[in-house]
């Protein structure tokens, strides 16, 4: 029992000592959100980011939002209401300051038939003016394909109408998937069904085409990398019909 209560003790200590050192954003939530804030702190060196896509009842020019410090850190510069494009903000604790990007993305419902590629003419770069689809924590060093190279993280599409099935591209990067990898249907964007999902046990290798069926409702389809081992993944291809 005295066992437990020091490993008890000494984990809220671990806990109170990280937050203490934390410099960045606690928390961020836009005005429209379909998705939580993805907060990723990428150390000391590297530009961390805030990213989260909402849906198009809202005015990426004029955003209501709200967002939560760690202790002692001070913004050097107001954020704007204005996110048609990514903001560049600096958090200083301290004496120093850490780079951060925050990303706002509008998912824009896409006419049906859908298809989407990615190549070096059209690159998986999201920016305000596209239509159909949002990423979500994706690669997008790697624009010639929607790039998995993380846990969590996705890659959304929305359209208009009533499709009947999604068809994509998989490719595991260098070896046999073995982690999981969710795909899944929405009618709001919100709440989600899984339609396939890949695994150690339902694996894939390069270039591994899917067709899964749509429900009438849906309007809403993501790619998501639930659980990442070892292996990257490339998405591409996608059409929706």
């Amino acid at each position: 029992m005295k066992t437990l209560k020091k490993i008890s003790v000494l984990v809220i200590i671990l806990s109170c000592s990280l937050l203490g050192k934390a410099q960045g954003f606690a928390q961020f939530n836009a005005q429209g959100a379909i998705t939580e804030a993805r907060i990723k702190d990428n150390g000391k060196n590297k530009t961390s980011v805030v990213e989260q896509i909402v849906g198009t009842g809202v005015d990426l020019k004029k955003i209501d939002f709200k967002y939560k410090l760690y202790s002692a850190c001070t913004l050097e510069q107001p954020i704007e209401a204005d996110f048609t494009q990514a903001q560049n903000v600096k958090i200083s604790k301290q004496d120093e300051s850490k780079n951060w990007t925050i990303s706002v993305k509008q998912l824009k419902p896409a006419s049906l038939p859908f298809v989407l590629s990615f190549s070096d003419s059209n690159g998986s770069v999201y920016n305000s003016d596209v239509v159909g689809w949002a990423t979500y924590g994706t690669d997008e060093t790697k624009p010639t394909v929607a790039r998995f190279g993380d846990k969590n993280v996705s890659f959304y599409v929305a359209f208009d109408g009533v499709a009947k099935e999604v068809s994509y591209k998989l490719t595991a990067v260098g070896t046999v998937f073995d982690g999981k990898f969710l795909v899944e249907e929405s009618a709001d964007g919100k709440k989600w069904t899984v339609i396939a999902e890949y695994n150690d046990k339902n694996t894939f290798e390069k270039d591994s085409e899917f067709t899964n069926q749509l429900s009438e409702d849906s309007r809403f389809v993501r790619w998501t990398y639930a659980d990442r081992k070892k292996v990257n993944v490339n998405l591409n291809d996608i059409s929706i019909r």
